[in-house]
């Protein structure tokens, strides 16, 4: 079967086609740190908008609790093991 000349191009061009590696490397940079911010966002971010909503509405603390965030003062102590 025989190429067209555009494919063919094309398969040229392709091959010929390379990211300089200074650019590849800021790339991967930046795709690491947006990674580094998006883990900090999933892990931090829901935890905090509970406790503040928590701390605002004064109320039911269980779901605060069960996340392991406690409002107690009597657990917030300094030395919570005595």
């Amino acid at each position: 079967m025989q190429n067209n000349n555009f494919q063919e191009l094309e398969r040229q061009q392709l091959e010929q086609r390379t990211v300089p590696p200074k650019i590849k490397k800021g790339i991967d940079a930046q795709v690491g740190f947006f990674q580094f911010v998006g883990n900090l966002f999933e892990l931090f971010i829901p935890k905090m908008v509970d406790l503040f909503a928590n701390r605002m509405s004064g109320g039911n603390n269980s779901n605060a609790a069960e996340n392991g965030i406690s409002s107690s003062s009597n657990e917030n102590s300094r030395y919570p093991n005595k």
